[in-house]
Parts: structure tokens; C-alpha cells; sequence
């Protein structure tokens, strides 16, 4: 693997580690009832596109295949919505 491969891969990790220190203090907030929201409107399709690309990207094992039966535009924490996908 060459030396881009490997410090992409290396910062998917820190993403990764990033995301669920960041999911721990959720979970703290939520406990003190001091959890902030910041919604904005956005695709939610392209949202699950851009996750499931990520997913693939990071462990090759992965085999997911996307089918939209409609467009989707909501108004809510892309970021939250975004840790539930992954989670899930």
C-alpha cells in the first residue's frame, strides 16, 4: 500500500476514534438533558451515499448496494442522523 493509501486510511481511523468520543459526550448531554441540536435541510440520499461510500472504502469486505425509492430532503442534525446510519 502506498503512502497516501496508508495516512487515509490512517486518518479514517481518526475519524473513526473522533466519532465515537464525540458519540460518548452525546450520551453524557442527553443524561443532563443539555443535548444541542443544529438542523439545517439536506439530502438525506446523499448523506446515506456519502456514509456508504466511506463504509466501503475502509473495510473492502463490505458489499452494500444502494436502491432509493424516492428523494429525500430533511430538516434536522446532519451530523446525528449521520451517527445513527453508522451506527445502525
Amino acid at each position: 500500500m502506498s503512502l497516501p493509501g496508508q495516512l487515509l486510511r490512517i486518518e479514517n481511523q481518526v475519524e473513526g476514534l473522533i466519532r465515537l468520543i464525540s458519540e460518548m459526550l452525546d450520551l453524557s448531554r442527553i443524561e443532563q438533558n443539555e443535548m444541542e441540536l443544529r438542523t439545517e435541510t439536506f439530502n438525506l440520499n446523499k448523506q446515506v451515499e456519502e456514509i456508504v461510500e466511506d463504509l466501503i472504502y475502509s473495510n473492502k469486505d463490505i458489499d452494500i448496494h444502494l436502491q432509493h425509492e424516492c428523494e429525500c430532503e430533511v430538516n434536522a442534525d446532519r451530523d446525528r442522523i449521520g451517527q445513527v446510519i453508522i451506527d445502525f
